[in-house]
């Protein structure tokens, strides 16, 4: 059983050898921002449609079984009136299998974050199409409805989750405001030229982590520089996201460790820091 703490990554569009959008995406906003970069990079066809499909080709020989979708930034999607979204997988590229999401019921799904602008499908959270999940070279994203419009969102991450094995064992929750910016004029008065939401720093500690399970976390999601962005998801604990189920956050990757004492064996503490992407 999975833990209720995971952490997504975008795995197949990360993975993906080659990724086929069938609609031409504007230069601008490229289908790259859908798998990288911050909050605020988005992608966006060049030209209005009824329909958008990206194709992911994990590569001969390669495959993934994915448990999650998740769509971010997405409220050009709702105010669009986006009724479909969903992913297939296929062993061919030619017959496709649906996996998760929704034909129809896009709007009336529960959508998460602290905006309420991301959307998450598991096979037990919004999901509408009970697919089998089992492993798949060949994934398609499809989304559809709300006449034409060019779909922008910010980010589709799907895959498999990043699963420690065991819950944390002490996570610490702040609130980081940023310097507010002002000029002051020779009269005394102020102008205030910037000014932000405060962003959310969780820092998470698990104890006991096997050496296999170590390694792993440090190849996906330390070790690549295009991989910092995640996405926290907490399935039954709300606590260690303030109360969010999902939360878009950059990782801290110098300031994550893991430590081995002498003589524990298969044993290592692992501290992550993770800064919520505003």
């Amino acid at each position: 059983m999975p833990a209720s703490f995971l952490i997504s990554f975008p795995d197949v569009p990360a993975n993906a050898m080659v990724v086929t959008p069938a609609t031409i995406y504007d230069t601008d906003y490229p289908v790259e921002s859908l798998s990288y970069g911050t909050r605020h990079s988005y992608g966006r066809l060049a030209t209005a449609t009824t329909s958008t499909v990206i194709t992911y080709d994990l590569g001969n020989g390669f495959s993934r079984t994915i448990d999650h979708l998740i769509l971010g930034g997405i409220v050009p999607l709702i105010s669009a009136g986006v009724t479909q979204a969903k992913v297939e997988g296929s062993s061919d590229g030619s017959t496709w299998v649906n996996q998760l999401g929704t034909t129809s019921g896009f709007l009336s799904r529960s959508f998460y974050g602290p905006d309420g602008q991301d959307l998450v499908f598991t096979p037990t959270v919004n999901d509408q199409l009970a697919g089998t999940l089992i492993s798949y070279r060949y994934f398609r994203l499809t989304l559809s409805g709300g006449g034409s419009h060019k779909f922008s969102f910010s980010k589709a991450y799907f895959g498999a989750w990043f699963d420690m094995d065991k819950e944390p064992d002490n996570y610490d929750i702040e609130s980081i405001t940023d310097d507010v910016d002002t000029w002051r004029y020779t009269r005394g008065h102020l102008l205030m030229t910037k000014s932000t939401y405060p962003r959310h720093r969780i820092t998470v500690q698990w104890d006991g982590v096997t050496d296999a399970k170590t390694k792993e976390f440090f190849t996906s999601i330390l070790s690549n520089p295009y991989r910092n962005k995640v996405f926290l998801y907490t399935s039954t604990f709300l606590d260690p996201l303030y109360d969010n189920r999902l939360m878009y956050c950059q990782v801290i990757a110098e300031e994550c460790s893991a430590k081995k004492q002498r003589g524990a064996g298969d044993w290592n503490d692992i501290t992550a820091v993770f800064e919520e992407e505003l």
